[in-house]
């Protein structure tokens, strides 16, 4: 190990510097950097700006953590917790004060770390990375290990670096492989929260294998809407989250999927028909449906109401279970389970569409009812369209019209008049 400790009074790199900086220019020159428009720099040369601004956010970054450090050396807070203090200063949380001490000490630790960290080569999250890679081997294996690391780390991001750091440490030590592959295992974990706007919050760690295994089912599931308007496409968090919601559907497709509460699995909803009715603003007098009282929202199987428009698309291509109930508790009825859509029937839908997403492209997982069985609309090859999942939400939550033409070809209809034109596939 290397103590470059600064004697007090000078700055590093320096014999001559001054331990206070001229923060007075710093402003200035922060002023002018804000006050820059980026839109009038030529489009070649905003590559190597955004490399200069990261490279001077490492070096602020770094030199903010050796500050933070010596304030807690030097107890500039009194008596105070530090990491308290340091909130009431900053206005940061107080495990900033952890981190950047870890910064801080493996800068004052690691000359080729200070080196590279001081020039923005390398960011704090890459220098906490060696740092605790450094304090997992012996000690004459750390000063080529750090050595590597900072090369490694000036072209590769912190999550790369720290695969690397593992790698090392476990061909260092094959029983800190273990160790670390045990400590893994104990802090799995993933669990569904229920938030109060109904929605589920997923929050978890996945050992490696499951987080890969995940991985890999999910990419081919998420792929871009690229022949979608621009303001219409999903960002990769939503179209993950769709994927997920594709690999459970496909999952629970397959005849050896475990049962729940003695049926096949599947997610159940719970639906009046006047909901899919009243929620269009449809009359219920047309249906020939008499009600005491406003008809309930549908709900999940666990309770949780859910709008009429999702309960439409849920209920779109499904297994549909009749159920004929005297009030709310009392079940007269319960009539066999039917398919939304015949299987030839569907397969007649995704044969005339070529197996793809009618809106954009992708391969089809849903045949839509053009006009929901719910309004009056058939059950017919001509009152079918195959979607993806994605732009089956688009066309209930979103509220996309379709038109499908006699020649084949397609109208997409968005809420505020945009339209969408689709040739015969």
């Amino acid at each position: 190990m290397t103590d470059r400790h600064a004697q007090p009074g000078t700055a590093r790199g320096s014999d001559t510097a001054t331990a206070v900086p001229d923060f007075d220019a710093l402003d200035h020159q922060l002023a002018a950097l804000a006050a820059s428009d980026p839109l009038l720099v030529h489009p070649d040369e905003l590559p190597e700006g955004l490399q200069r601004i990261q490279r001077a956010t490492n070096v602020l970054a770094t030199v903010r953590a050796r500050w933070i450090a010596a304030t807690e050396q030097r107890k500039s807070n009194g008596t105070e917790r530090h990491s308290k203090w340091l909130s009431g200063q900053l206005g940061v949380d107080g495990d900033v004060a952890a981190k950047d001490a870890a910064v801080a000490k493996t800068v004052e630790t690691h000359e080729p770390v200070a080196k590279a960290a001081e020039a923005g080569e390398i960011s704090p999250d890459h220098v906490r990375v060696i740092g605790k890679a450094a304090g997992q081997v012996e000690d004459e294996q750390e000063a080529a290990l750090v050595d590597e690391l900072v090369a490694y780390a000036k072209d590769h991001t912190p999550e790369q670096t720290a695969r690397l750091a593992r790698k090392r440490a476990m061909q260092a030590s094959p029983d800190r492989g273990q160790t670390t592959a045990q400590d893994q295992l104990a802090k799995r974990r993933f669990r569904f929260v229920e938030r109060r706007d109904g929605m589920l919050h997923g929050e978890g760690l996945f050992t490696p294998e499951v987080g890969n295994k995940l991985k890999a089912a999910l990419e081919p599931l998420t792929g871009p809407d690229n022949d979608v308007p621009e303001d219409q496409r999903r960002s990769y968090p939503q179209r993950l989250h769709d994927a997920l919601g594709e690999l459970a559907d496909r999952a629970m497709a397959t005849p050896n999927f475990p049962d729940s509460r003695g049926l096949p699995t599947h997610a159940m909803i719970i639906v009046d028909l006047p909901w899919l009715i009243t929620d269009r603003g449809l009359d219920l007098d047309a249906y020939g449906v008499r009600m005491s009282s406003g008809p309930e929202p549908a709900i999940t199987f666990e309770g949780e109401p859910i709008s009429g428009e999702t309960a439409r698309r849920i209920l779109c291509d499904a297994d549909l279970s009749r159920i004929v109930t005297n009030g709310p508790s009392e079940i007269l009825d319960v009539g066999r389970t039917t398919k939304a859509w015949p299987a030839p029937m569907r397969r007649a839908i995704y044969a005339r569409d070529r197996g793809r997403c009618r809106r954009c492209g992708r391969p089809a997982q849903v045949a839509h009812h053009i006009r929901h069985w719910a309004d009056g609309g058939p059950t017919c090859i001509d009152n079918g369209i195959s979607l993806c999942l994605g732009c089956h939400l688009a066309v209930h939550e979103g509220g996309w019209a379709i038109t499908l033409h006699p020649d084949n070809s397609v109208t997409f209809t968005a809420p505020n008049g945009q339209i969408l034109e689709r040739p015969p596939p």
